[in-house]
């Protein structure tokens, strides 16, 4: 079994229900079983890429579904999710990028776990930039979100942006937790 491919279990397969799934708010409209067996398929299918895919093939598996995205968000945020449980910051990114070209409207659930599976690999610099460009989608950045990113920072031994996004984080409205402290003062002790 292809490494990419391990953590999807046939018994698994288009249930959709991952960590953070069935919040039953924000990710858009509810997904039906068919669309789940779909994010389930899109999911293998980019999986099968392999590591670090461009981004034109990315767009090749995405394109039958980008604009059925459009109208229900919740199967870009299984697909999504699916890329972050196993650290595919690169695939979620381009992803990412795929849905903003071609208009699909990306929401903090998008990405939250774009982020996730950026600090999942401690590509802190990319976790940062998916964070800046939230404006830009005009998405707020949430508790998950920077907490996300300031584990990215730790894991990348980078005290200073720890510290600026946890500051950040309280003027925004989002309250600080025991995590993105924790994140926080682990970033710093490993810078030293």
């Amino acid at each position: 079994l292809d490494p990419w491919l391990r953590d999807t279990k046939p018994s698994q397969r288009g249930h959709g229900r991952g960590r953070g799934g069935g919040r039953g708010r924000g990710g858009g409209g509810g997904a039906g079983r068919g669309d789940e067996f779909s994010s389930s398929a899109s999911l293998n299918r980019l999986l099968r890429l392999g590591p670090r895919p461009a981004q034109s093939a990315i767009l090749d598996v995405l394109l039958p579904d980008l604009a059925r995205w459009a109208g229900n968000p919740r199967s870009a945020t299984a697909v999504l999710s699916g890329l972050a449980k196993r650290g595919l910051w690169d695939v979620s990114a381009n992803v990412i990028q795929c849905m903003r070209e071609f208009n699909v409207k990306v929401n903090i659930f998008h990405l939250s776990s774009a982020i996730s599976a950026c600090e999942k690999k401690g590509q802190w610099s990319v976790a940062l930039s998916i964070l800046r460009d939230m404006a830009d989608d005009m998405v707020l950045p949430n508790e998950f979100s920077y907490s996300a990113a300031i584990s990215a920072c730790a894991k990348g031994s980078q005290c200073d942006a720890a510290l600026r996004l946890l500051g950040e984080m309280s003027e925004e409205g989002a309250a600080p937790d025991e995590i993105s402290y924790n994140a926080a003062v682990s970033a710093c002790e490993k810078a030293g």
